[in-house]
């Protein structure tokens, strides 16, 4: 509904409006919100709402290979699960750090 608005509003059709991918939850929809009323807290709940799918994505990604490592060695990483789990974000933290 929003993308068809945007198009109506400027007289193009849906598909020139935004592209799928980051185009169109970076761009167009940006926009669109700032035609709603109380922009800038509508802005607010939006960016938190992209924040917290991204956090949730990295929990499921990060519970899926943690269990990957314990199935593969059961009887020493079973009963070591919390140890393993900090083991392997502290290793993602620092394999992250030269990338910020």
């Amino acid at each position: 509904s929003v993308l068809g608005f945007m198009a109506k509003e400027a007289n193009v059709s849906i598909t020139d409006v935004a592209t799928q991918g980051p185009g169109l939850a970076l761009v167009a929809y940006p926009e669109a919100i700032s035609k709603f009323p109380v922009p800038h807290l509508w802005a607010v709940l939006f960016f938190s709402m992209l924040l917290l799918l991204g956090i949730d994505s990295q929990f499921g990604t990060f519970e899926t290979v943690i269990d990957g490592f314990v199935d593969a060695f059961p009887t020493y990483l079973r009963k070591r699960r919390v140890l393993v789990t900090f083991g392997l974000a502290s290793i993602s933290y620092l394999v992250s750090l030269p990338i910020a």
